[in-house]
């Protein structure tokens, strides 16, 4: 958490810097600009999921033993600090959830001995997945209150698990994990000016490989969200 709010704070500096740095700014107030918006994360479950099933495979399981099931949380909200560089341009950084996933497991696997019991158990994990992202939007007139616009650029991802297993085998074990790391992020959306402080902002967003494969497992979130723009 400390590792996210120093984060959090540099991505505040940068903007402030590039601010006072800019030849267009004429004044501060009328380039910067809040963003807010919610909406549905649709999460691709495949990847994870079986990458929960491979941790169990891994730790002992045999895999034909496995039943496994991945449901998942459907809001994700933002909050986004803007800079508008330039009529076309603008960079945008804050933080963004994108909500959890549930994955649960029955397994059974053989004891020792000749004549092996049979033992059976379950695997429960829980994954949140938030961070903070940094892009650049490239925006086009439709009107003079239309706008639509592409954005790509970085997120630093925390995936962070809760797990807990009953039975005699570890199953994904009991504790939580946490994985950090910067992802690529892409998107297009449209923006609506109500007037000149207001506006509306539609989006989707496509975020890849999430998390990591050998610990926390992988996820691809795909994010539609509308909120509201305003200006300092």
């Amino acid at each position: 958490m400390k590792r996210t709010q120093r984060l959090a704070a540099s991505l505040i500096v940068v903007f402030a810097a590039t601010a006072a740095s800019s030849a267009q700014a004429l004044e501060l107030s009328e380039d910067m600009y809040l963003v807010v918006t919610v909406g549905k994360s649709i999460k691709k479950h495949t990847p994870m999921q079986l990458d929960n099933n491979a941790t169990m495979v891994k730790s002992g399981v045999p895999a034909s033993a496995i039943s496994s099931t991945q449901t998942s949380g459907k809001n994700g909200y933002k909050l986004q600090l803007g800079y508008q560089l330039h009529e076309n341009f603008a960079v945008e950084g804050g933080y963004v959830n994108l909500g959890k996933t549930d994955y649960h497991a029955d397994y059974s696997y053989k004891g020792p001995g000749l004549l092996p019991p049979t033992y059976t158990g379950t695997a429960s994990r829980t994954t949140k997945i938030s961070g903070f992202n940094i892009v650049g939007i490239a925006s086009n007139p439709i009107s003079e209150d239309l706008s639509v616009f592409a954005k790509a650029g970085g997120f630093y991802a925390q995936v962070k698990t809760d797990s807990s297993s009953t039975g005699a085998h570890a199953g994904l074990g009991n504790g939580g994990l946490d994985k950090t790391r910067w992802r690529g992020l892409m998107g297009v959306g449209a923006n609506y000016r109500i007037d000149e402080d207001f506006g509306i902002r539609a989006e989707f967003e496509r975020y890849n490989k999430l998390g990591d494969k050998a610990s926390v497992g992988t996820i691809d979130i795909n994010l539609m969200s509308l909120g509201l723009i305003g200006k300092f």
